[in-house]
């Protein structure tokens, strides 16, 4: 039993973790990588999703019922490698054996329904010292007001 039969069941990772819900989508601040990852709908649902009892199949059934469109595990499986590529996941799921579909091949297959291909966004966070490098714009805090002003 595994990914291809749908009975696998991911955990999603929590420590570490800084989570915040905005609209639609998810943040979570990696304090570790220093990264900040932004998981559109589907994304945040899976990952919501992946509570270690909850398998792959159930997922998808999940995931179609709450965005209203047909959703299956080729969808989940998309989420779960963007999400272990994130390191957001306790433990990486295997690859079906049939081989990833890429996000094109994705899209291409949903046609209208795309809206439910899940995606996760991800930047790094500069460090200190790359915040104040040169040509680059510095802030600075007044105490007074409480104010903060950008300084070319």
């Amino acid at each position: 039993m595994g990914l291809d039969d749908g009975t696998e069941c991911p955990r999603a990772r929590r420590e570490g973790l800084t989570v915040e819900t905005i609209d639609n989508e998810v943040l979570v601040f990696d304090e570790a990588s220093q990264r900040m990852h932004c998981l559109n709908r589907s994304a945040a649902l899976v990952w919501a999703y992946c509570d270690g009892r909850t398998p792959v199949a159930e997922m998808a059934r999940r995931l179609g019922s709450e965005l209203g469109v047909e959703a299956d595990a080729d969808v989940v499986h998309f989420a779960l490698r963007q999400l272990a590529e994130q390191d957001l996941l306790e433990e990486a799921p295997a690859l079906p054996s049939g081989g990833a579909l890429t996000r094109r091949q994705l899209l291409a297959r949903l046609g209208a329904a795309a809206v439910i291909v899940p995606v996760v966004t991800s930047i790094a966070a500069p460090r200190p010292a790359a915040a104040l490098s040169p040509g680059g714009t510095t802030m600075t805090t007044s105490s007074v007001t409480g104010t903060i002003t950008g300084v070319g």
